[in-house]
């Protein structure tokens, strides 16, 4: 079963209750994808085993004790996608705007000088782990309508009993009605009627996350990292969805619009342990533990219901709006194991590496706490139906990254790199199946300085439901085909 769906009637209740939180935003900001520098980007995010560069502090913090000088380095990115959003055949293509990100700005201080715990080094800086942006949107015709949403929320309360953010909203603009005061609530469209649907969906946000590490080496065969991370969400989202009765099907039902903003905002702390070691000159093995993120996070939410119809030949319209609510919660995200094998190459004046990441991570593992700030039993409720949704509705993933790099070497000051890689990356929604990455790179070093560029391609395919019903038989299911398209360029130099 996909919902309690006696939590909905609760939660919507209790007017403090937030609208937004489900399994699909504990799935937003737990799967992230952490391809932060674009030699990183370039070569399949797949870099857990070496080191040298500030981006590998995402996936294993002892790539660290590889610098041999101190760095700076800064990474720009810009986003372009696509996707085909299909309900029940009837398809609609959207393109995501292009939108540059810093996705890192960092600081490596190198110290030569060996103390208890061998040569180390220091970094600090920021790095992007998740870029929420993406817009869709559908239109199709199917039976039903929203109202039987609206009509299961209000069903044996009275007027005043209604939430103001979803049921109440429909009752004061007229989507509903109880004419003959049994609390048994009744609409213009049965769930038989064909009736026109369509609906945007403008999502903006990041996962930033501002980190200080520390990485050594005990001797040239053995390294560790760790690194003290606070994440920073900045999400927003607004939906319009809405009817139409557009070939006079439905008597005196005209037209409906449903529309909801909220913003998500909060931070958090982390901790990232790594440890590799060199086998041979040419073999490397790494591991690493991500604690979970523990964030603290607020939601600010608001909706509005409009409603038009034409009854004995006279047109009305209404609309209504809700008030401003606000949630304060807790969210834990899932910890995360990685495992690294990687390979140096040379051949005569060509040297590389090939390297494979495999990382494991339950997403069934995430947790709201709606009851942190608050004692209210409605809530409580909320929190422990929420999480079993959680488990029901998300998955495990094993995580597969393999990529590599060769370096050209021009003269003793200047040098070219080229890099691939793919990922095999799984959904955290168990009825989601994996998504591919593609990526391919170019490196260029002179003296202190060095420049890369990446280009990398990601496929996945999503489900998105507008709106829950008791009846999931019922319930429009549009599939989001997308493809998004990155180049991420890095600049740095050696200090």
């Amino acid at each position: 079963m996909k919902k309690t769906y006696l939590y909905i009637v609760i939660a919507t209740f209790c007017v403090s209750s937030a609208i937004s939180q489900s399994y699909l935003d504990a799935a937003r900001y737990s799967n992230t994808y952490s391809g932060v520098t674009a030699r990183l980007v370039g070569a399949g995010n797949a870099f857990g085993a070496l080191g040298g560069d500030i981006g590998v502090l995402a996936i294993n913090p002892a790539g660290l004790a590889d610098f041999k000088k101190s760095e700076f380095s800064f990474t720009f990115a810009f986003n372009q996608g696509n996707t085909n959003s299909i309900l029940r055949g009837s398809g609609q293509s959207t393109s995501h705007n292009v939108e540059p990100s810093i996705d890192n700005i960092g600081f490596v201080i190198s110290n030569n000088s060996r103390g208890w715990l061998g040569r180390s080094n220091f970094a600090i800086g920021l790095q992007q782990h998740g870029n929420l942006n993406e817009d869709f949107a559908f239109s199709g015709t199917t039976s039903g309508s929203i109202t039987e949403r609206f009509t299961e929320l209000s069903n044996t309360r009275t007027p005043d009993e209604l939430d103001n953010f979803e049921a109440g909203l429909a009752f004061e603009s007229g989507a509903i009605y109880d004419f003959d005061g049994d609390l048994f609530y009744d609409a213009d469209i049965d769930t038989m009627s064909l009736v026109d649907k369509s609906q945007s969906i403008n999502r903006s946000g990041n996962v930033n996350e501002i980190y200080v590490a520390l990485g050594g080496k005990i001797n040239s065969n053995f390294g560790y990292g760790i690194s003290l991370g606070f994440p920073i969400i900045s999400y927003e989202e607004e939906r319009a969805y809405f009817e139409n009765d557009r070939d006079d099907n439905v008597a005196i039902f005209d037209r409906l619009n449903f529309d909801e903003r909220f913003t998500t905002t909060g931070w958090g702390y982390n901790v990232k342990l790594g440890l590799n070691y060199t086998v041979k000159k040419t073999l490397r093995l790494g591991l690493a533990y991500h604690s979970p993120n523990f964030y603290k996070l607020n939601d600010t939410y608001n909706t509005t219901v409009g409603y038009a119809f034409t009854d004995a030949g006279v047109s009305e319209q209404f609309s209504s709006d809700s008030p401003d609510g606000n949630f304060q919660y807790r969210f834990r995200t899932p910890s995360r194991i990685i495992g690294s094998l990687g390979a140096l190459l040379k051949f005569n004046k060509v040297r590389g590496f090939l390297n494979v990441d495999a990382q494991y991570v339950n997403f069934q593992n995430n947790r709201f706490n709606f009851t942190a700030f608050s004692d209210n039993p409605i809530e409580a409720q909320f929190e422990e139906d929420t999480n079993q949704e959680i488990e029901e509705l998300l998955a495990s993933a094993l995580n597969v990254n393999i990529g590599g790099e060769l370096a050209f070497q021009l003269n003793d000051q200047t040098g070219m790199r080229v890099r691939a890689g793919y990922g095999l990356v799984q959904s955290p929604i168990e009825s989601e199946s994996a998504g591919n990455v593609l990526s391919f790179g170019l490196g260029y070093r002179k003296n202190k300085m060095f420049i890369d560029l990446a280009y990398q391609r990601r496929d996945f395919t999503s489900t998105h439901i507008p709106f829950r019903i008791l009846n999931e038989s019922r319930e429009q299911v549009v599939t989001n085909d997308t493809e998004i398209s990155k180049v991420s360029i890095t600049m740095g130099f050696k200090l």
